[in-house]
């Protein structure tokens, strides 16, 4: 097997990696880049579910005619203000100049379909079995 150059060996070690001449299996050479690549495939399946819940909840909004009136994103935007010690006319430009202003409304949209659902809900305990056994079903 080749050895690595001593300048190969500088380089990794300027990057932060502890390396000695001896062979070393890749996953102990390079375990940021594994760490990396897991995270990424972590951060993809949580980008997806969020994706998947931010349709759904779009959906049920629309569906139970949710709507976010001035009042509403008033409040927040002062909420906003007082958590960073800023003037709500202040965190506001700041909203509409970054473009999260809309990122806001759609945030209460969905607080309040939550709160719609769960107000409606009706919660029914059941054991452990009972609700395995339900799953299994569904499967």
């Amino acid at each position: 097997m080749n050895q690595l150059s001593q300048q190969d060996l500088m380089a990794l070690a300027n990057a932060g990696f502890n390396i000695s001449q001896q062979h070393q299996p890749q996953q102990q050479i390079f375990p940021q880049q594994q760490q990396m690549a897991q995270l990424r495939g972590a951060s993809s399946e949580s980008a997806a579910s969020e994706l998947k819940l931010f349709f759904i909840l779009n959906k049920v909004a629309e569906s139970l005619d949710i709507q976010v009136d001035e009042t509403e994103a008033n409040a927040q935007i002062v909420q906003l203000a007082m958590q960073q010690g800023k003037r709500p006319e202040q965190v506001r430009d700041e909203l509409i100049k970054s473009g999260q202003a809309q990122t806001l409304l759609q945030q209460i949209r969905e607080h309040k379909t939550v709160d719609s659902i769960l107000a409606d809900a009706e919660i029914e305990e059941i054991s452990a079995d009972d609700f395995n056994k339900k799953m299994e079903a569904l499967s």
